[in-house]
């Protein structure tokens, strides 16, 4: 039988295949790299560039979370370069070719691609922040957020303290991939304090990044739960939009309504006995605290497994002096 290993066309056309595959993965690695958005380049004079993947820097919370890193990064002689994290992990594919001394990564997606990009990093030594949420992978990383299990059992307190039989929705979005990806703590914080309140157990939605779709999901939540008395927005860009359709169409007071994130217009619908409560994440320690993390481990080689940045709960005093049977 013909060996067709010393065939020098074969050899030559395995050889130009093998090329074309190299250069097909190169290209693709550049291309990526160049739709990240980089707001900020890497320079000879800094001490250590770090890559910041975010959802979205035009969200409240994004944006807070850019301008702490950005401070931090000032403050200690960084380079920062911010790119794009969708849910599609294009960009995030790059992130272990970048370059960088150190990532921080607030993700999208839970998809096992994820954990695969987080190994990968990690396996190549570089040290490695999330924000937001944690992503089950086969080695150890900080993680920078909130208690979500805490937050639950917060919401539930208040929210008992109104009402002694709870009919609760959640809310969730496609904005805040965070609160969605811990859903199943933040449900288990509230089921812990709100169990024997409950009339029923907690229904939930989630929106789109469609900044209206809040409005359509709450009409759809009372038209099939009509007997909804309370409702938690994980989001605030939802929480604004629900508010402005509660005036809109008269129903405040009808539903207790707990909002997300503390802007000055959310803060006036809170004043106005619009919103019963707000939940206020702050953004800018969580990304403040995450470029520390990734510095010290640059530096030092070691930082906290799990900085809690904690949360604020801000409340309508007027909602309380409704009691809980709603006299």
């Amino acid at each position: 039988m013909k060996d067709f290993r010393k065939n020098p066309l074969i050899i030559a056309v395995l050889a130009v295949c093998s090329v074309l595959i190299v250069v097909v993965f190169v290209f693709s690695l550049v291309q990526v790299v160049n739709i990240s958005e980089t707001l900020s380049v890497s320079s000879p004079e800094c001490d250590y560039h770090i890559g910041l993947y975010l959802p979205d820097v035009k969200q409240t919370l994004f944006a807070d979370i850019l301008e702490g890193a950005r401070q931090f990064c000032n403050e200690n002689n960084i380079a920062l370069s911010v790119h794009t994290a969708g849910e599609d992990n294009d960009s995030l594919f790059a992130a272990p070719y970048i370059g960088a001394d150190g990532i921080v990564i607030y993700s999208a997606s839970e998809a096992r691609e994820t954990a695969e990009i987080l190994d990968t990093i990690i396996s190549r030594s570089i040290p490695l922040v999330l924000i937001g949420h944690g992503i089950p992978t086969n080695n150890p990383y900080c993680s920078i957020g909130v208690n979500n299990f805490e937050l639950g059992r917060s919401i539930a307190e208040y929210a008992t303290s109104l009402e002694q039989s709870l009919r609760p929705a959640i809310v969730y979005s496609e904005k805040s991939p965070g609160m969605y990806l811990e859903r199943e703590l933040l449900e288990m914080g509230f089921n812990s304090v709100a169990d024997e309140y409950l009339a029923q157990p907690v229904i939930t939605e989630r929106t789109t990044l469609n900044s209206l779709d809040a409005e359509e999901s709450v009409i759809r939540l009372l038209d099939e739960h009509p007997d909804i008395n309370m409702i938690f927005f994980t989001n605030s860009d939802d929480t604004l939009s629900a508010a402005k359709m509660m005036v809109d169409f008269n129903m405040v007071g009808r539903i207790h309504t707990i909002g997300f994130s503390g802007s000055s217009e959310i803060s006036e619908y809170l004043e106005k006995g619009i919103l019963d409560a707000v939940v206020v994440v702050d953004g800018y320690t969580q990304g403040y605290r995450a470029m520390q993390s990734v510095y010290d481990i640059c530096r030092y080689g070691n930082t906290a497994s799990f900085v809690n940045t904690g949360f604020d709960f801000v409340t309508n005093p007027a909602a309380l002096k409704t009691d809980k049977d709603g006299n």
